[in-house]
């Protein structure tokens, strides 16, 4: 009869087969890249460019997902290890698509925060639903550089700004800054839709005149909504 002992009862090492944690959101992103859609491309192009820029390219590769998140009304969701072990899975709904590349790619600098609040402070701020003093201190020095104005941690009281309408991080239950308009705004968007008043990108900011120039650089404009590219007629 075969010996149906689990290696590990026979005293074989765990280590020795070891597999890379990172290994299945390296294999994804080959993946994307050779067969995926323009939108996943996008993404996983966007996070080195913003890796680079914002975190000084500390964070380690996320598994990037276009799918529900955890919760239907969210945009985007992140959690530091998933039940299979997998760490640092950031997750956006398909439905955020149909906004145009911009909007997307706000969803996903929220989250990148999260996995900066994950990898490099351990700390993801529970005490404040993921949104305190440490999250808002790095959505404020991101903001600055785009030129956008304050945010401020949740229970801080007051304003977070003069716009109207705010969105939450369903993930956490909290309230974060709206997209940017005229006038002011928050650092950067969260991951959840709660008021009618918050739509699609539609002002001409820094980081739309940014990531204009981006999308033509690497002739991607399509990828913008017609309203955000102001591209020339039929592309």
């Amino acid at each position: 009869m075969a010996d149906r002992t689990c290696p590990f009862q026979r005293g074989i090492s765990a280590e020795r087969d070891r597999v890379d944690p990172r290994a299945p959101a390296h294999a994804v992103r080959q993946l994307v890249q050779q067969d995926g859609r323009e939108a996943p491309r996008a993404l996983y192009e966007a996070f080195d460019a913003y890796n680079a820029e914002y975190f000084d390219g500390a964070l380690k590769q996320s598994l990037i997902l276009m799918t529900t998140p955890a919760s239907p009304r969210a945009e985007g969701d992140y959690v530091a290890q998933d039940v299979h072990g997998i760490p640092s899975r950031i997750r956006i709904a398909p439905r955020c698509e149909q906004h145009g590349l911009l909007y997307i790619l706000d969803v996903l600098l929220h989250e990148m925060i999260h996995a900066w609040q994950a990898e490099l402070l351990d700390d993801l701020e529970n005490g404040y639903k993921g949104h305190g003093p440490k999250f808002c201190q790095k959505a404020n020095e991101i903001g600055a550089k785009l030129g956008l104005g304050p945010w401020r941690r949740r229970g801080a009281g007051g304003s977070r700004g003069p716009i109207p309408g705010r969105r939450t991080c369903a993930r956490r239950g909290t309230t974060g800054p709206s997209s940017p308009r005229p006038g002011g705004g928050g650092a950067v968007r969260a991951c959840v839709r709660t008021a009618p008043t918050v739509g699609r990108v539609r002002s001409e900011g820094p980081r739309i005149r940014s990531w204009r120039a981006w999308a033509r650089s690497t002739d991607n404009s399509w990828r913008c909504s017609r309203k955000q590219r102001g591209g020339p007629p039929g592309r």
